[in-house]
């Protein structure tokens, strides 16, 4: 009876023990998740804006989440954003957290911006002109930080503390030109581009503007200026922040996107995708930094509107424009078509980066250039394509518009509507909706 009675009171002890052990692990879970809530100012259930969602299922490697590269280690990586923001409130910003920020959260990438302050933009061949608020570009700070540490909590929150790897905060910086600025650095190489002559089989033809391009004016050439001056701007801003010691980085992997586009698919700037239409290939990672990926889609003949890839290739495709722009003037190899902005690169900027890296067409991007006001161009990806996506590599139709118009909607977060834009030529344009700054990351 007294072996039964200690044996009884053992197995109280036992169980007081087992007990307090738990509400201990118990105890020391909920104070760890607060911590992490309060670390990093997270907030729960409907306090989160739609776009800010869990990163389960996000990936586009369809065999599962894919593991970093050796040679691409946290914070390793730049996503560089350039030129004129045109609605990007509205509509750039949540599709750019959507399909660029989200697919690269596991590198831990920088993020750099050059953009042009301006308040207007007058009517051109590809745009109905209209009012601008480009300071929205400063909404992506808030953007990249609050994905960064959601990513960061997604997947460390629940190991123990001293398991946890060090968390970096993603450096996030803007530069920005006026029109003086921009005129003030590159108004005498514009008006060499426009003007200056050279002797052609004995007459007297323009040395760079491509007088060949009916379709094209002298704002064309501004605009093909802006364009070149703003990419080689910012990745010269990432330098600047490298070169100086300000970050203790040294960059392997970097891309280089528009802030006038709505990204409607998911860009790693690791994947090399799946081909083509043409030459479909299975999906791949770019393992040894050996690719630049650039679309399929508007190859008149490559797409001039994005790249991503090794640091030293993009640095070409960036930072010497305006010195290779010298050697095809002075070549003269296709006069008329000097200035030609994607035979320019096709004939003389991809060979000299190909004389180290391999170039990749990436059929599975797709992007729409935005517009003042709220539009978008709906056919972007089905010009001149071999876009892998049927939604978005076929003409304009009204069965390719019910396609469309629902995928828009959910990036936008407003309904969207199809009509003829007054552009040069007629093209078809989204409408969606007005000014909605709630849905942005400004609120959180």
């Amino acid at each position: 009876m007294i072996a039964i009675k200690q044996k009884l009171k053992s197995m109280r002890e036992n169980l007081r023990s087992l007990l307090w052990k738990k509400s201990l692990l118990l105890f020391i879970f909920l104070y760890m998740v607060i911590r992490i809530r309060k670390l990093f100012n997270l907030k729960s259930g409907d306090e989160i804006h739609p776009w800010l969602d869990h990163f389960q299922g996000e990936n586009i490697d369809p065999s599962g989440r894919h593991d970093q590269k050796s040679f691409l280690r946290d914070g390793q990586c730049a996503l560089n954003f350039f030129g004129l923001p045109r609605s990007f409130g509205d509509m750039v910003l949540p599709s750019i957290i959507k399909n660029v920020l989200k697919p690269n959260a596991r590198y831990g990438c920088d993020v750099y911006v050059h953009y042009y302050k301006q308040d207007k933009e007058e009517a051109g061949r590809m745009n109905e002109g209209g009012e601008l608020s480009t300071d929205d570009v400063f909404l992506l700070e808030d953007a990249v930080r609050t994905i960064s540490q959601e990513y960061y909590a997604e997947e460390n929150g629940m190991l123990p503390e001293k398991s946890r790897p060090a968390y970096r905060i993603p450096n996030v910086a803007f530069a920005h030109d006026t029109a003086e600025d921009f005129l003030n650095c590159r108004s005498e190489q514009l008006h060499k581009y426009q003007t200056e002559t050279i002797l052609l089989e004995g007459k007297s033809a323009l040395k760079y503007y491509p007088w060949k391009l009916e379709s094209l004016h002298k704002s064309s050439i501004d605009n093909m200026v802006k364009q070149w001056h703003s990419i080689q701007r910012v990745f010269e801003l990432m330098d600047h922040y490298r070169l100086k010691g300000q970050i203790d980085v040294n960059y392997t992997r970097v891309g280089m996107f528009r802030s006038d586009c709505l990204y409607v698919t998911p860009i790693d700037i690791l994947s090399n995708g799946r081909g083509t239409t043409s030459h479909p290939k299975n999906h791949s990672y770019d393992e040894e930094n050996q690719n630049f990926v650039v679309p399929s889609f508007c190859n008149y003949p490559v797409n001039d509107r994005l790249i991503y890839g090794p640091y030293e290739a993009v640095k070409i495709w960036a930072t010497k424009r305006f010195d290779l722009m010298e050697t095809r003037a002075i070549e003269q190899v296709d006069p008329g078509r000097i200035m030609h902005q994607e035979r320019f690169l096709s004939h003389d900027v991809f060979p000299v980066m190909e004389k180290k890296f391999r170039r990749i067409e990436n059929g599975d991007i797709c992007f729409l250039r935005t517009r003042a006001g709220g539009t978008v161009l709906l056919n972007d990806c089905s010009d001149s394509s071999k876009m892998t996506s049927k939604v978005w590599n076929q003409k304009h139709s009204q069965s390719t518009d019910r396609l469309r118009l629902p995928l828009l909607e959910a990036i936008v977060g407003t309904q969207c509507a199809v009509r003829w834009g007054n552009t040069r030529p007629n093209t078809f344009v989204a409408s969606c909706g007005g000014k909605n700054i709630n849905r942005t990351i400004k609120n959180l």
